[in-house]
């Protein structure tokens, strides 16, 4: 383990988010806690859409090689990060009106934001992968193939986390 990775596993959870959302900690110390969930999931829903986009510029080779199979699961990919990304963003305000409903106390915060730390590193995990393929080009489509499978499943854990966020405030 090299010095920057034990560095980041000393950081608290709202050090891993800030690191990623500019602000986020700003609002959480001041208590807004409203307005951090907001930004948090705005943050989060704008990276999946960013890695969305990425994903566009390869169809766009794959439709000129005419590798219409791979195009096919790079467009299903797309899709599934695209719904994933407006989940979060138009989440109902469960997520963070309940703040508002109930005392949080500082022990569920901070459940919330290691629980929102994972949905980053999710985020971030699927960055690296769509980095890898784009590099790749579309010279090695049996790779390409296996990293859209990866992605595919860590997608259906990103949902299945998300799901389960508001679980986290209705615990007693």
């Amino acid at each position: 383990m090299d010095k920057i990775e034990k560095r980041v596993e000393k950081l608290s959870f709202l050090e891993k988010i800030g690191a990623v959302i500019p602000g986020f900690i700003r609002y959480a110390r001041r208590g807004k806690r409203r307005e951090a969930d907001r930004l948090l999931r705005e943050s989060i829903s704008s990276m999946l859409k960013e890695q969305e986009h990425r994903l566009g510029s390869l169809c766009e080779v794959l439709a000129k090689e005419d590798k219409m199979d791979l195009l096919r699961r790079v467009n299903s990919i797309q899709k599934k990060i695209a719904k994933a990304a407006d989940r979060v963003r138009y989440a109902t305000y469960g997520a963070s009106g309940l703040f508002d409903l109930s005392q949080v106390g500082k022990q569920e915060l901070d459940k919330l934001y290691k629980f929102d730390a994972e949905l980053v590193e999710e985020v971030e995990q699927i960055k690296d992968i769509i980095e890898e393929i784009v590099k790749m080009g579309n010279e090695k489509s049996g790779e390409i193939a296996k990293y859209l499978r990866e992605i595919g499943g860590i997608i259906d854990d990103f949902n299945s986390l998300f799901s389960s966020r508001k679980k986290i405030l209705l615990e007693e």
